[in-house]
């Protein structure tokens, strides 16, 4: 068994600085493996800890004296027969973690460990016996291999929040709390704050669902470009990658969190199955690409398109929408009414302000320093990282907004394009009230048209709630797959509390005192020492 080896304890998004090192000797025509420093060692490789036979290690490459960069290097770790590690090889598991406790997440070591050259991947850059180094082919294809992770984390993410959504929406139609005028209780579902709290998501989860079509499509005409040569897709493709992956996997993390709030106490305990999907999807914001880092490859990309837009040369389809935003931001939102400010076409002119307006304002922050003598790395990383951010993301909610209106017009079915148009009214909504900075500050918007939105806004939580529950039953999970007694198909929410409870929790088989006598004697499992 195998794993990838790239992480280290001092360096992860920035992999250029990796401190492994592979020195190639001539004489031995073999590559010496080692961790020179304490932050050199690899550190959260999946099934590194105990599994893994063999680790890929990404390394700098050393050449007599002179560094080639980061390459990939197949170290044996522990033999195939015993499973002992290796002379030179320290190994693993790292420790407890805060949720993907099943995933084994080891550390790696490598004390002047010797490797034949072969074991070295050469596709793409070859050393020869005699220690030259040459480039073969276009090291761009590596990037393509790595979006099939991001692929999966972009469009995929958001199925967690679906699973969240079906407790809560469920659980919120079962639970009934205080009484009506009528002396009826009232399902919490029904209260306006409740639809605040879930349907806001609800959009954002069929947004994000829309959106994945469109993105799958993007990484499959890219991968059959690629296979010609053809690598003049790939760098939208790794931004629309990026930007979602960030996006997407930060707003469910938020959303699960807010499904669990939304069940009240009960959302506290496992039984509601929601703490363990907030566990596990917590890794997905962090690993293949820390999430900051993510948005600003977005901007950065953002800037490139107005230089382009500037000299007037085309851009990639999925950033077009850029160019309607010189002229957007010299006007101003024409909306007098509800109906008006809440047209899909009202909405896209909003969203497309607000990114223009966001990228354009870093961009003149960025020249106004340089020209004061500021260097271009000190601009960016002090000066203008939160409105880069924020212009990245506002990129990311205009894409997916645009992947789900287009979806809309392919929906034979009238009642569920009336249904699905209401959410993706109720996206653009919510997104723009939540982060409505670009649209302000340009004076594209008046208060007013503030007022209309949020009146429709509260208008589109009571037309989505009779649908509320076909929405997420839709879905088809099993009882099995979601793991919840809130969110029960049949409904039994209370009667599997109490049964799980009773029946099926391991605390309450212990013999009264004999319980408390050994829950007396138990002591933590993690200890700090100190070796002052």
């Amino acid at each position: 068994m195998g794993c990838y080896a790239q992480t280290e304890m001092g360096h992860g998004s920035d992999i250029q600085s990796l401190e492994t090192v592979a020195d190639f000797d001539l004489a031995h025509d073999e590559f010496i493996m080692d961790s020179p420093t304490l932050t050199s060692s690899k550190m959260w490789p999946g099934d590194l800890g105990i599994f893994s036979t063999h680790a890929m290690v990404f390394a700098q490459l050393r050449i007599k004296g002179a560094l080639h960069g980061v390459q990939a290097f197949l170290v044996p770790i522990r033999d195939m027969n015993t499973h002992e590690l290796f002379p030179g090889v320290d190994a693993g598991d790292i420790g407890p973690k805060y949720g993907y406790a099943t995933k084994d997440n080891g550390y790696l070591r490598l004390n002047k460990v010797r490797i034949p050259r072969e074991n070295m991947l050469m596709k793409y850059a070859k050393v020869s016996k005699n220690g030259e180094f040459k480039i073969v082919g276009n090291e761009k294809v590596l990037y393509g291999i790595m979006l099939g992770v991001r692929l999966i984390l972009a469009c995929y993410s958001f199925r967690t929040l679906g699973l969240a959504l079906t407790v809560a929406i469920r659980y919120g139609i079962r639970r009934s709390q205080f009484k009506n005028d009528n002396k009826q209780e009232i399902k919490i579902l029904d209260y306006q704050l409740q639809q605040e709290k879930l349907f806001p998501l609800l959009a954002q989860y069929f947004a994000m669902c829309f959106a994945s079509l469109k993105i799958k499509k993007m990484v499959e005409e890219n991968m059959e470009k690629i296979k010609t040569n053809d690598f003049s897709n790939l760098n939208e493709t790794h931004i629309a990658l990026a930007g979602t992956k960030a996006y997407y996997t930060y707003t469910v993390f938020a959303g699960i969190e807010k499904c669990r709030l939304a069940c009240g106490g009960h959302g506290f305990s496992h039984y509601s199955g929601i703490p363990a999907m907030h566990q596990e999807f917590a890794a997905n914001c962090t690993l293949e690409g820390e999430n900051s880092v993510m948005y600003l490859q977005v901007a950065r990309y953002l800037l490139k398109m107005i230089s382009k837009i500037q000299k007037g040369e085309p851009l990639p389809s999925t950033f077009e929408y850029l160019n309607s935003g010189t002229q957007l931001l010299q006007e101003q939102c024409s909306a007098k009414t509800t109906e008006e400010i809440s047209s899909l076409d009202t909405l896209r002119k909003l969203l497309i302000v607000n990114v223009s307006y966001l990228i354009m304002k870093a961009g003149e922050i960025l020249l106004q320093n340089v020209s004061e003598g500021a260097t271009m790395r000190e601009v960016w990383d002090k000066k203008i990282g939160i409105i880069l951010l924020e212009a990245a993301r506002a990129h990311v909610v205009f894409f997916t907004f645009k992947c789900f209106s287009d979806g809309l017009r392919k929906l034979q079915d009238e009642n569920l394009r009336t249904i699905m148009t209401n959410l993706c009214v109720l996206y653009a909504l919510h997104e723009i009230l939540e982060k409505p900075l670009g649209i302000i500050e340009s004076g594209y918007l008046l208060g007013e048209q503030i007022r209309l939105m949020q009146e429709v806004r509260e208008k589109k939580y009571s037309e989505i709630r009779p649908h509320a529950l076909g929405l997420v039953d839709a879905n088809m999970i099993s009882d099995n797959t979601l793991r919840s007694a809130l969110g029960r198909y049949d409904g039994k929410v209370y009667e599997t509390m109490l049964d799980w409870a009773q029946n099926h929790n391991s605390f309450n088989k212990a013999e009264g005192m004999e319980h408390i006598l050994k829950m007396k004697d138990v002591t933590p499992q993690i200890f700090f020492q100190s070796k002052l």
